[in-house]
């Protein structure tokens, strides 16, 4: 199982389950399709945090429910929640994110700090933990991780709503985060957005890539068919351009 050897964005295409959970008639689907979930972010020590929102873009499911399939996996002895005094966690702007260690065998030791460092590259890129301060790297912050969310959930409103199939895979945070330094609008990149999947299918250039949407937008906006500029700031273009 790759951990820290594995470069971010750079995600393995599958997940680990305990075996146990397979052949184990007290799960029920959505239980099993949650665990499945936080497999895929765990690391060879089980650690793992994907949040709320990661799990319900994964598996489709409401936050709520995903709430009470964790409860019930922790009741089972499949999950461990990791204490944030143990590991020196940092609190954010809404407390704690929950951090768990998946159980394989049910008799596992808690993760060492370094097994739960190791597992930060694992994680999806707005759940990953920000540099440590001195480090000369730069994380977003939490104001900024939501701004993230939204500026993604535009793109993706956005190809659904002209292809009719919503993006699975993740839009790079690299840009995401580009896009919300600059303070772009998610309503006004979803339009833009729209406008130049739709003006490049007319002219069967195939399907941009969202790093050619976000330069774009950082360039001023993107053209609509008719080759007028649509904004990305939340502005209207002048008539004339």
């Amino acid at each position: 199982m790759t951990s820290r050897s594995e470069e971010a964005g750079e995600k393995r295409p599958f997940c680990v389950t305990p075996h146990r959970a397979i052949i184990d008639r007290q799960l029920k689907t959505q239980e099993l399709r949650t665990l499945m979930a936080l497999g895929y972010y765990a690391n060879r020590a089980g650690v793992c945090w994907p949040s709320l929102e990661t799990l319900s873009k994964d598996t489709g499911m409401d936050t709520a429910s995903l709430s009470r399939a964790v409860s019930k996996l922790q009741e089972l002895g499949y999950i461990r929640r990791l204490e944030p005094n143990d590991y020196n966690q940092k609190k954010g702007a809404w407390g704690y994110s929950n951090r768990y260690q998946l159980m394989w065998r049910g008799d596992e030791p808690a993760p060492t700090y370094e097994q739960v460092a190791d597992a930060n590259l694992m994680q999806a890129a707005l759940d990953r933990d920000a540099p440590e301060e001195g480090s000369g790297a730069r994380g977003p912050t939490d104001e900024q991780r939501h701004h993230m969310r939204r500026l993604e959930a535009a793109w993706q409103a956005a190809t659904e709503a002209v292809n009719g199939v919503r993006l699975v895979t993740p839009a790079p945070a690299a840009e995401l985060l580009a896009l919300a330094e600059a303070g772009v609008d998610p309503v006004a990149l979803r339009s833009a957005a729209e406008a130049e999947i739709r003006r490049r299918t007319a002219a069967r250039l195939g399907f941009p890539t969202f790093q050619a949407v976000a330069a774009l937008a950082l360039g001023g906006g993107v053209q609509d068919p008719s080759g007028r500029l649509a904004p990305v700031h939340g502005t209207a273009a002048p008539s004339g351009e």
